[in-house]
């Protein structure tokens, strides 16, 4: 499985890079800070899932999941949306 990070906190992305990568069948393909640098490396690499953080500078999760989901050829991929938040006020 072909997994595309994307948080702008260094340590986040790096972690789940880490815990991924001990499985034999993942591979991350691409961790990116914002969403903007995501959906080039999305369509750069085709992921097979993307894990990304909600609340990011210049594009954030839900707009980057927009993108991905609005186009046919990829909106059948997965989009897992990650937040420390409790309310999706605090966008």
């Amino acid at each position: 499985m072909r997994i595309l990070i994307v948080d702008d906190e260094r340590m986040i992305s790096e972690w789940m890079q880490y815990c991924i990568e001990k499985h034999p069948d993942c591979q991350v393909v691409g961790c990116a800070k914002n969403g903007e640098e995501a959906l080039e490396l999305f369509r750069k690499m085709t992921p097979d899932v993307v894990f990304t953080d909600i609340k990011m500078p210049v594009m954030d999760g839900i707009e980057l999941c927009r993108h991905i989901k609005e186009d046919m050829r990829t909106s059948h991929i997965p989009v897992i949306l990650l937040t420390a938040k409790d309310t999706l006020q605090d966008k």
